[in-house]
Order: C-alpha cells, then sequence, then structure tokens
C-alpha cells in the first residue's frame, strides 16, 4: 500500500509517520493485491482536537475515516477500527455478489445441458 501523509497546520512528527505506516499496514492481510491501493492520510488540529482523516482507495471502492481526538494516536485507532469495520462489511458485500453470479451462472449451465 502507497501511504502518502500531510499534515495540515501542523508538523507530522516522524514517531506519528511511524506509527500511521504500521497501522495502515496491518491492513494489507485484508487485500488480495495490497500494492495496488492508496492510503491518502490527513492528520489537523482544531482547536484542541486532533483530526485524523484516512481516505483509501482501491480499484472497486473507497474507504474514508474521520476522526478527532485530543490525541492523535487514539484518533488513528478509531479511524482504524472503523476502517477494518467497513473493509468486512465490502468484502461480505462482494463475496454474497459473488457466490450469487457463480448460482446464476450454473444454474443457466444446467438449463442449457438439459436441452
Amino acid at each position: 500500500m502507497r501511504i502518502e501523509i500531510r499534515g495540515d497546520k501542523m508538523e507530522v512528527t516522524e514517531r506519528i509517520k511511524n506509527q500511521i505506516e504500521a497501522k495502515l499496514d496491518k491492513l494489507n492481510q485484508y487485500f488480495e493485491h495490497p500494492e495496488e491501493l492508496k492510503a491518502y492520510v490527513v492528520v489537523r488540529t482544531r482547536n484542541k482536537e486532533e483530526i485524523i482523516e484516512i481516505t483509501i482507495t482501491t480499484p472497486k471502492f473507497s474507504l474514508r475515516a474521520e476522526t478527532s481526538h485530543e490525541d492523535v494516536l487514539s484518533a488513528l485507532d478509531i479511524s482504524m477500527d472503523k476502517l477494518e469495520r467497513q473493509i468486512r462489511k465490502n468484502k461480505t458485500k462482494m463475496r454474497k455478489r459473488f457466490k450469487e453470479i457463480v448460482r446464476m451462472h450454473l444454474e443457466e449451465q444446467d438449463e442449457v445441458e438439459t436441452e
């Protein structure tokens, strides 16, 4: 996964960058070809809150999570939970769709064979 991290009105330290990269690398296990993915991370501050916005683009869909918290690493953890939930939801949806397509295709073949 290619990761692009930038800070908006703040500087992102190496420690934060390393944490973000480590967390996003854990998401690679959910994808067949993680090298095709792009992740855009924006870290910004508003008043006393740190906001982290993560957008992951895949060839078939996009995932997005935005979280605000007093600590940027806590916001990162919450965002990662949101992204994992979205990934599981989309993968389940895609599996169902694939099974329906295969079932329909097999039914068509059975009809052709019976004729």
